[in-house]
């Protein structure tokens, strides 16, 4: 009988220490598995982040190297400029102002890899880059519009340079024509020609935006008073178009990531 006590009490005591011994194999699984979890989110979280971080990078190079070229032109062919610098008269490098405007179409074109959610920019920021690609296509066709005017000085002889909407309507004949699709509203990547539904409304709709905004600039009234369209063309490429791009470019990178906190478009968000 004490035999088979003993025996018994040896087998519920092996029982029990099994038991225990799955409970604390199955905690430690749990536990493992939480671990990993935790490891492999903040490994994805680093990942984003850096993929989000370098995004950001990117496109303040791709603003910058727009400002450049844009800057450069204007530098280059403003006829004010050349009066400052003291610089002699003559005929413009053709080449480098094909290599700047070249340059600069290029440029722009590439803004557009920013205007969808895998850029990792704030959705609320989405409507400012808008903005931005609508202020870009300016850039370009303003830059190209003043290359024309400077190259082919008479094409602006018949602007009364004393009409503000007379001188405005002459910009914009030159810069409209000329405007990438691409960057401004109501395209469509979908349509055969580009053109969505609202194209011509919202093409309309900048228009005007531009027409008030460079009536209200003060652009062809500023002292000293401009003496060609040329001067007028560079004022509004360099007061108007190069300023409200960079105004816009520091608008997104200042909200790209706000406060402590990262968003990222996979919904996941983490502290700094």
């Amino acid at each position: 009988m004490d035999v088979n006590w003993i025996s018994a009490v040896a087998g519920a005591v092996a029982a029990l220490f099994s038991a225990v011994a799955v409970i604390v194999a199955i905690w430690v699984a749990r536990q493992t598995n939480k671990q990993t979890e935790a490891l492999a989110a903040e490994q994805a979280l680093r990942e984003h982040r850096a993929y989000f971080a370098e995004r950001k990078a990117e496109f303040r190079e791709q603003c910058r190297s727009v400002l450049t070229a844009a800057n450069a032109i204007e530098t280059m062919l403003n006829p004010r400029v050349s009066e400052l610098i003291s610089a002699p008269t003559g005929e413009v490098d053709t080449a480098s102002a094909r290599s700047h405007l070249a340059r600069l179409s290029s440029e722009v074109n590439l803004l557009t890899t920013f205007a969808d959610s895998t850029s990792g920019i704030p959705a609320g920021v989405m409507p400012t880059v808008s903005e931005l690609l609508e202020e870009a296509a300016w850039i370009y066709s303003d830059s190209l519009h003043l290359a024309i005017l400077v190259m082919q000085p008479d094409g602006d002889d018949d602007v009364d340079l004393g009409d503000s909407q007379n001188v405005v309507d002459a910009l914009l004949d030159g810069s409209a024509v000329n405007l990438e699709p691409r960057l401004m509203p109501g395209y469509d990547a979908m349509a055969p020609n580009g053109e969505g539904v609202d194209s011509d409304a919202a093409w309309w709709a900048a228009y005007r935006r531009r027409e008030a905004l460079l009536l209200d600039s003060g652009i062809v009234n500023a002292q000293p008073s401009p003496s060609s369209l040329a001067e007028v063309a560079a004022r509004s490429l360099g007061w108007i178009s190069i300023r409200r791009f960079a105004d816009r470019a520091s608008d997104v990178l200042s909200s790209w990531g706000d406060g402590d906190v990262v968003e990222f478009r996979t919904g996941l968000t983490s502290k700094k």
